[in-house]
């Protein structure tokens, strides 16, 4: 069970493109996976430029009433107010490229991307030094499905902000998508160089070590995430599949050990754990692990679960963490 966070996750990306943003996925999950997804969906996610309306100041004073107007509905959460108040201001003066980009961002909370798209397209033609629209529009055109046109914004975004670990590794997530998987390395590895702490780009680049069957390169970054994170049960379990592969029994054994270990009620790890004894022609040890996952997977069942609510503060699977606490530009 492989983990992969980021902002598009690559294997749920598929079916969000054809509802644009809103899916609904039955989840067959055990008890032990309940606070994963609860984390998934319920932490609050921050970006290298916020998600955030733009206060200004207008020569206009009826610009910058109904502008902060539509900003305290948007706080509010009162989206179809908020933008009736920014489409007023832009009726009288649409050459002000931060109402673009309020009035993008009720767009882009209602999933009505196509509008979010234009709108902050209209923000970056206005002001094309300001990389926030620029990021912004890649966002909505990744969650919006058209990869090749967040790519451009991405690398516009970071032509003016001279790179940035984040913007790196979104890319690396939308080449993978493309399944362009040396160029999606490559980024991992630019990401990771610029930030050698950002683990969800160590993540990403671990797996596509393993899946392009680099797996001495996998097991060396796998490595150091279980060293950094020794109560992550999914980096152990990455690491025993690669030591499997590698055929490395003794060690895949420990890493599915100390899996079980910190996790006593997880079903997938003694799994695997099964697998390299049947290998080792052990079957009888196999069996025993087998029967003790299938009981465990019994108990901890907790059904179907339908979630049929979009995480619309994030594109999907992108985590993308901004610990470096970049400027707000506006």
């Amino acid at each position: 069970m492989t983990k992969f966070y980021g902002l598009i996750p690559i294997l749920l990306f598929s079916s969000m493109l054809s509802v644009v943003g809103y899916g609904e996925a039955c989840h067959e999950l055990t008890a032990r996976d309940r606070q994963f997804w609860k984390e998934m969906y319920g932490l609050k996610k921050s970006f290298l430029f916020m998600l955030k309306p733009i206060f200004f100041a207008s020569e206009k004073e009826n610009v910058d009433r109904l502008n902060t107007t539509g900003i305290s509905e948007f706080i509010r959460g009162s989206f179809p107010e908020a933008g009736e108040k920014f489409q007023k201001a832009l009726d009288i003066n649409r050459n002000i490229a931060p109402l673009h980009h309020n009035l993008a961002l009720v767009y882009y909370n209602r999933l009505k991307l196509d509008k979010a798209e234009e709108q902050w397209g209209r923000a970056a033609a206005l002001d094309p030094s300001n990389p926030r629209y620029h990021y912004h529009l890649a966002e909505a055109y990744s969650h919006n499905g058209k990869i090749d046109e967040a790519i451009a914004q991405y690398a516009r975004a970071l032509d003016l902000i001279g790179g940035h670990y984040e913007v790196y590794n979104n890319l690396g997530q939308l080449y993978e998508i493309k399944n362009d998987m040396e160029r999606a390395i490559g980024f991992y590895e630019k990401s990771l160089a610029r930030n050698p702490d950002f683990q969800l780009a160590e993540n990403n680049l671990a797996r596509l070590y393993a899946a392009t069957g680099k797996l001495d390169a996998a097991r060396q970054t796998y490595a150091r995430l279980v060293s950094a994170n020794p109560e992550d049960v999914e980096n152990h379990i990455s690491l025993g599949e690669v030591y499997a592969r590698m055929e490395n029994n003794s060690q895949a054994m420990y890493q599915y050990r100390q899996a079980i270990n910190l996790r006593s009620d997880y079903p997938y790890p003694r799994f695997m754990l099964a697998e390299v004894y049947r290998s080792m022609g052990m079957e009888e040890k196999a069996l025993t692990e087998e029967k003790l996952a299938m009981r465990i997977r019994v108990d901890n069942y907790i059904g179907c679960i339908v979630d049929p609510t979009p995480d619309i503060s994030v594109p999907k699977g992108r985590h993308a963490l901004d610990r470096a606490g970049a400027a707000q530009i506006p």
